[in-house]
């Protein structure tokens, strides 16, 4: 089981969760990402087909080839206020890159929702700073 710290913020009304783990990586839930680009804060791993969708994302949605093959897996995570989870974890960066995708991804005028406000704001900036 792996032990996590984590750190909760808000960037234009859109509460963010960075996890830390004991080297000081940092990482997101997958169920932020999901709130986020599909508005379902617990997905069901089987019928949401999480690690497809998110292996979609990684091999042929981001135009980076940085996270072709990255292996995505479920595990129990522990924090440090005694909450114990399934998840999987993504790197922050790789967040980053999935909802810059998630927010360009329209035809027309975007709506202004977590996922368009919140790729805006990560246009110019990064998570990693804060």
């Amino acid at each position: 089981m792996r032990m996590l710290k984590r750190h909760l913020t808000t960037i234009d009304d859109v509460e963010i969760e960075i996890c830390l783990d004991a080297e000081g990586r940092k990482f997101v839930r997958h169920q932020l990402y999901w709130s986020i680009a599909h508005g379902n804060k617990n997905p069901h791993p089987v019928h949401n087909a999480v690690i497809q969708n998110l292996n979609i994302m990684a091999n042929n949605r981001v135009q980076t080839i940085r996270w072709a093959g990255h292996s995505f897996r479920f595990e129990t995570v522990c924090f440090d206020d005694g909450m114990e989870v399934e998840t999987v974890l993504l790197p922050l960066k790789m967040f980053e890159d999935f909802i810059r995708f998630q927010a360009q991804n329209y035809r027309g005028e975007p709506p202004d929702n977590e996922r368009t406000r919140l790729g805006a704001w990560l246009e110019s900036r990064s998570l990693e700073d804060l």
